[in-house]
């Protein structure tokens, strides 16, 4: 599964339609948008089995566009994404190094841990 998702703030379209095959009807979502970086059409495309089930996964995507959080983000992926954002205002000569480590070592690996059982 792509790792594309809607950037913070973009408008998006959106579409879901009906599709009736022999093996039974499947629903795609589409959500589309215009990269404020590229300028350039994105598109993301998922099928689903219910016209709920697709409606459902716009307004994931709706809400990763307007609060910038995908609800169906890994926390690896979240980690990945916000990079050394989390330094901020952290003095990089005393105090970077143990808590880099922390993260990685200890909290990172026990989130996912709870995440992955609850």
């Amino acid at each position: 599964m792509s790792s594309k998702r809607p950037p913070l703030g973009v408008r998006l379209t959106v579409d879901i339609e009906e599709i009736r095959a022999p093996r039974g009807t499947v629903w795609w979502a589409r959500v589309r948008w215009h990269d404020p970086e590229s300028g350039r059409r994105e598109t993301i495309k998922r099928s689903h089995p219910t016209h709920e089930a697709a409606a459902a996964w716009i307004a994931q995507m709706q809400n990763t566009s307007r609060t910038g959080v995908d609800a169906t983000q890994t926390l690896a992926d979240y980690v990945t994404v916000i990079g050394d954002r989390w330094t901020r205002g952290i003095d990089p000569t005393s105090t970077y190094d143990p808590y880099s480590a922390g993260i990685r070592r200890r909290v990172v690996p026990t989130l996912s841990v709870i995440f992955r059982s609850g």
